[in-house]
């Protein structure tokens, strides 16, 4: 390939917006969860001491591996030390999240069948949207939400199809995504229980793309990672953390917040790619490549959840899910445009 050529593409520009972008947006968060811990570090140190209400409390994994790194690195000792931590993993995640979900975008057969001027098109519309799920980050900013984005990217990645496969391989997958089902249940459960469902129920009704495991592999893989994320919950609620309440604040939120416009206001907005990949793949019949009908209905249904149990303006909760179907998105924008650039 020529240099000429090679500066023609556009994954190399892509990659380096996307981690200028939120090496920016995770320094701007090192500062609030600085300021936090300057004025108001009990949140932490209640969680990590187990007398926090719920549920913070069962969303424990980011505290306990950040002061962990604290008490076993060569750093300056002290509390303050947890906002550069909290910092790095949400770069790491952020970054994580962002380059592989990209990675799948380059990986799929209609990005790979495209000329120059469509790849650049669906690189600049995966920016678009990365900035677009990312911008809100610091909306009731919580030190889970990018490392969550970053194990979901990684659970996605395993799920989806990279050509052929041994048994081994296969048998590899199925392990490192329940182990990271494991993990992100120790962070938020919820959102591992419903991405398990969404693979769990396309393979039962053998509806949507190819996955990297068999049929009978992925609804025994899915089935077994609802199991682990439903039981760490469970241990963390009944067992671990008996004690922790919710301390007033109800479980079902809509009740409240159904009648606050300005909160809608800012769920629709957050949504709107979804609603708008969903509305294009019931038009269009089809669900996109590997995982996308498993996205499609995980994120529908975390959606749901999200309305139902949380604030609707408090977006950053979709976060993740918003960048895991960000790349479905995209293929839809591409199909849309190679429709109408072909009548």
């Amino acid at each position: 390939m020529t240099m000429r050529n090679t500066r023609s593409q556009p994954e190399v520009l892509t990659r380096w917006l996307l981690v200028l972008f939120l090496v920016g947006v995770c320094s701007r968060g090192y500062g609030y969860y600085n300021q936090q811990l300057l004025h108001g570090p009990q949140m932490w140190l209640d969680v990590m001491r187990g007398t926090a209400s719920a549920p913070e409390q069962y969303r424990v994994g980011v505290v306990d591996a950040a002061y962990w790194v604290v008490q076993h690195t060569g750093w300056r000792g002290g509390v303050l030390q947890l906002s550069q931590v909290f910092g790095i993993f949400d770069l790491m995640g952020s970054i994580v999240a962002a380059l592989l979900l990209y990675r799948l975008l380059e990986l799929s057969e209609i990005y790979r069948r495209s000329g120059t001027t469509m790849r650049w098109f669906a690189s600049a519309a995966f920016v678009a949207l990365t900035i677009y799920a990312v911008d809100w980050t610091n909306w009731y900013q919580k030190v889970g939400t990018l490392p969550t984005a970053g194990i979901v990217a990684m659970m996605v990645w395993l799920w989806s199809a990279h050509g052929e496969t041994t048994a081994i391989q296969k048998a590899l997958r199925a392990v490192g995504i329940l182990l990271l089902v494991g993990l992100q249940s120790m962070v938020r459960a919820d959102i591992a229980l419903m991405l398990c469902l969404g693979v769990l129920l396309v393979s039962v009704l053998r509806v949507g793309g190819r996955l990297a495991l068999p049929r009978g592999a992925a609804i025994a893989t899915s089935l077994c990672g609802v199991l682990v994320a439903g039981g760490v919950q469970l241990y963390l609620m009944k067992v671990r953390y008996p004690q922790a309440t919710y301390d007033g604040v109800p479980a079902f939120m809509l009740r409240y917040d159904f009648l606050r416009p300005t909160e809608w206001a800012a769920t629709l907005i957050y949504l709107a790619p979804l609603l708008w990949t969903t509305a294009v793949a019931v038009r269009r019949r089809t669900m996109g490549e590997g995982m996308g009908a498993a996205l499609l209905v995980s994120g529908l249904g975390y959606a749901l959840l999200w309305i139902c149990l949380g604030r609707l303006d408090e977006v950053r909760i979709f976060l993740p899910m918003a960048l895991a179907t960000a790349p479905l998105t995209v293929e839809m924008a591409m199909l849309q445009v190679g429709e109408r650039s072909a009548a």
